[in-house]
């Protein structure tokens, strides 16, 4: 069943491409991508970045040594006077789906050449590694000064929150932006366009 779709998928993309239907391409492209990196790297590809999440906050926290971090098995520990607060660094926190559906997006997005896509992959990968790192580090010092307590709100509305805004201008940067001032309209051409 995968393999058909595989190929009903191919042959959307090539139908659309051959018509120069850029939206429909853009839309089966990255979806169907999405899917199809969803389905097979869901349990190999998740423990992968659980780990390097995990990982980055294990080095970073040598620096504070408010919390403790055991990589292998993506938990994160948060002390509070004489309280200890863990959790696990799961498919939520690992980056993963958000990894994924940016890629996606820009491997079918039309204004980049195949450079530029590449480029724009690590930076974005980075970006959004780094986004996950820093709300973990976040939620982790406000449950160090506040106490678990605070563990919901930190976790469920501010590090989301932050999270968020991050990717606002991720996104911006790369696909809003770019395409704002590559774009023609009529004989009006942007300041980047000669």
């Amino acid at each position: 069943m995968a393999i058909i779709a595989f190929l009903v998928w191919i042959l959307l993309i090539s139908v659309f491409t051959k018509l120069k239907n850029y939206f429909f391409k853009f839309l089966v492209g990255s979806v169907g991508l999405f899917c199809f990196v969803m389905y097979l790297g869901r349990k190999t590809l998740v423990a992968s970045f659980s780990y390097v999440v995990a990982y980055m906050v294990w080095l970073i926290g040598h620096l504070f040594r408010f919390y403790s971090v055991s990589p292998a098995h993506f938990v994160i520990t948060v002390y509070h006077n004489l309280e200890a607060v863990s959790f696990i660094i799961d498919y939520e926190c690992s980056g993963f789906v958000e990894v994924v559906v940016y890629l996606s997006c820009l491997w079918f997005y039309p204004i980049y050449f195949l450079y530029e896509k590449a480029v724009y992959s690590v930076f974005g990968m980075v970006c959004i590694f780094g986004a996950n790192v820093l709300r973990i580090l976040f939620i982790a010092v406000v449950v160090h000064i506040f106490g678990n307590q605070l563990l919901f709100i930190a976790h469920t509305v501010l590090a989301r929150l932050l999270f968020f805004v991050i990717m606002l201008v991720l996104y911006y940067m790369v696909f809003t932006k770019p395409h704002i001032l590559r774009q023609k309209v009529g004989s009006f051409l942007y300041a980047n366009d000669k």
